[in-house]
């Protein structure tokens, strides 16, 4: 049914969790693994305009290497469930688009059938304020979209 999944990390337990689901389905329907981290260039714009100095290669870079630790987290995670994941950071050169179109357009690049991503779980003020990621590429996705749910908390 799907032979090119697409799993997003940004490095957090929940979207570990996404890629643990992606690399289940990939063993399961034979399919390819490509694990991505998108830098929000928009953001990193936004900021440099403001009334503060900004050293952006700097932050840049360091965005960089946080993307390259969560994807070798997300290649161990897929290699111990028998996946060779290719890995991939995306989005440092679309400083116009948000995490969602870049998710959508590398979909579309790479021809993935699914796409799967963790939720973060905002409810409330907080999700009207700042949406979701995961909704939003769920609208704007050319591919079915998984989303992995974050791990219930004991209260």
């Amino acid at each position: 049914m799907y032979s090119r999944i697409l799993a997003a990390t940004d490095g957090s337990e929940t979207s570990e969790l996404a890629i643990e689901q992606a690399a289940r389905l990939a063993v399961d329907q034979h399919a390819q693994l490509r694990i991505v981290h998108v830098i929000e260039q928009s953001r990193l714009a936004f900021a440099a305009a403001g009334p503060v100095a900004v050293d952006l290669e700097a932050i840049v870079d360091a965005l960089r290497k946080s993307g390259q630790a969560a994807l070798e987290r997300g290649r161990t995670i897929a290699r111990q469930h028998g996946v060779q994941a290719e890995a991939a950071i995306i989005g440092d050169d679309a400083v116009d688009d948000r995490v969602a179109v870049v998710l959508a357009d590398e979909a579309r690049r790479w021809k993935a059938d699914l796409i799967v991503l963790g939720t973060h779980g905002r409810r409330g003020i907080n999700h009207l304020l700042m949406g979701s990621v995961a909704e939003a590429v769920a609208r704007v996705a050319p591919a079915h979209v998984l989303l992995v749910r974050a791990r219930a908390t004991q209260g």
